[in-house]
């Protein structure tokens, strides 16, 4: 998630669940605890911490601050089976 240079986007929730209802752990980051340093003030990132399953629909609600106001935001995408196929990347 990115806001304006201005901003700054403090992630406080997101999870991902799939379509057989699984919770998938996520690994939330802003520019507080990027153990790298390389995320700006208003640049957050949200990512799972196992694989997804293949064929699966995905939906992931994520809470936040910018600039200390509250939000919400949802959004779903599907996985295909392409990399259960892949035995080597």
């Amino acid at each position: 998630m990115a806001g304006n240079r201005s901003d700054t986007i403090v992630l406080t929730g997101a999870t991902m669940t799939d379509s057989a209802g699984h919770v998938i752990d996520l690994q939330m980051l802003d520019s507080a605890n990027d153990p790298n340093k390389l995320l700006p003030t208003f640049e957050t990132m949200a990512y799972p911490t196992s694989a997804l399953a293949a064929n699966s629909h995905d939906s992931v609600p994520i809470t936040g601050t910018r600039n200390g106001t509250p939000f919400a935001r949802a959004f779903t995408f599907s996985t295909d089976n392409v990399m259960a196929k892949c035995k080597y990347f």
